[in-house]
């Protein structure tokens, strides 16, 4: 596919289901990073937050599309600071995908290019990009456009991180889980208390 036949536009609301079925045929539903989670039990909460992120006037969702309207990847725009601690404007680029049967084709950096337009529109100088860690392909692209790595962000449950330091769990701590049931569970051999007319 030559790169002129690849064209990018602003997403609507109408584009969402070809921008799921984009999300779906990636396998990037759900970071691999974060154990346990099932792409399936994640897909209703990510058609909520893209219908979300469609609604953001903060936020910009870039697709690349070929001459028949079929979707080929995107990438999603927003001008922020470039951290917590530092007050520099800059483009933070999330969500950036390119379908599995379109890569190695400049899809990615047709996208990159319209980033790096709306950077200019408004007069950001710099650009983040944020990738799944395990993404090494991405990774690479990005670092031959001169991307350098920033900060490193790791990802554990609270439960690991509970066990990794030694922590007991305490009633307290058993308050802040919402709705979370536990059973006290009795030693085995134990008499049972029973009640009366029982």
């Amino acid at each position: 596919m030559p790169r002129g036949h690849i064209r990018v536009r602003v997403a609507s609301a109408s584009d969402l289901p070809a921008i799921l079925n984009l999300v779906r045929d990636t396998r990037q539903l759900v970071p691999h990073a974060i154990a346990g989670v099932h792409v399936r039990r994640a897909e209703p909460a990510m058609v909520s937050r893209y219908e979300t992120l469609l609604d953001d006037e903060n936020r910009t969702l870039f697709l690349a599309l070929d001459d028949e309207e079929q979707l080929l990847g995107m990438a999603v725009a927003s001008v922020e600071e470039l951290s917590a601690t530092v007050a520099l404007p800059a483009v933070h680029v999330s969500n950036l995908v390119v379908g599995a049967r379109h890569r190695r084709r400049g899809v990615g950096r047709v996208l990159i290019s319209s980033i790096v337009r709306y950077a200019e529109a408004h007069g950001v100088d710099h650009i983040v990009a944020g990738v799944i860690s395990e993404d090494r392909e991405t990774h690479r692209y990005l670092a031959r456009l001169g991307f350098a790595p920033m900060v490193v962000r790791r990802v554990a449950p609270t439960a690991t991180v509970r066990r990794a330091l030694g922590l007991g769990e305490t009633l307290h701590d058993r308050r802040l889980v919402p709705g979370a049931a536990r059973r006290v569970r009795r030693p085995i051999g134990s008499p049972r208390v029973l009640r009366r007319g029982a």
